[in-house]
């Protein structure tokens, strides 16, 4: 073997630190997907408290749950600020527009305005801005101090209030399913239907 005589190099060792990271993101994932669903199982199947929805337009008359006792209830809270809500506001459009000659289900629109109090006379003008055309003459209420908004906060365990928030009531007063942030289009219709149909076939 002569000085010039090439070496040969020890392969390096592998590591497996991205490995470890990997997994370690999986299996947190995997426990907020957990806990997730027992926080939704939690509150699936709980009344909500008594709400303070106020008339804003096309109503003169508050809303009260127990009014609408023996009905699916579909409560959405949104604001005409807020672009999540602008852009699936016509699905509630169509909703309220679709159950409106049906005595089974309730569309209650709750617009809210981006700071609490609310301004009442301001967002009334803003919403009537937004929904404009002879078309759209369902009824929109309004929650004036956040009563509401903290009620259904406490039952849905969330520290804060997103918008749009959509809650579906079963003729109970009980929560059937609700969703935080704007849903896909033609969600909130099936799962309607899926609970009418339920009805109609009874109990298992």
């Amino acid at each position: 073997m002569t000085q010039f005589e090439a070496i040969a190099e020890k392969p390096p060792k592998p590591s497996y630190r991205h490995l470890f990271w990997a997994g370690l993101f999986m299996l947190t994932g995997l426990c907020i997907l957990i806990y997730l669903g027992s926080e939704r199982s939690r509150v699936i199947g709980q009344p909500i408290a008594d709400l303070d929805l106020q008339p804003l337009i096309n109503t003169e008359s508050p809303f009260n749950l127990s009014d609408a006792r023996g009905k699916f209830v579909l409560l959405h809270f949104w604001g005409p600020w807020c672009p999540p809500c602008r852009t699936e506001y016509p699905e509630i459009e169509k909703l309220a527009v679709r159950y409106s000659t049906q005595d089974e289900v309730c569309i209650v629109s709750i617009s809210c305005a981006s700071t609490a109090p609310d301004d009442v006379g301001q967002l009334q003008k803003d919403t009537e801005a937004m929904i404009a055309g002879p078309e759209k003459n369902h009824p929109i209420y309004c929650d004036p101090v956040e009563f509401s908004r903290i009620q259904v906060a406490k039952t849905l365990s969330q520290r804060g209030f997103a918008y749009p928030t959509t809650i579906l009531l079963d003729r109970e007063g009980q929560i059937l399913n609700y969703w935080i942030g704007a849903t896909r289009a033609g969600e909130l219709a099936r799962s309607i239907e899926s609970a009418l149909a339920r009805t109609a076939i009874g109990p298992s």
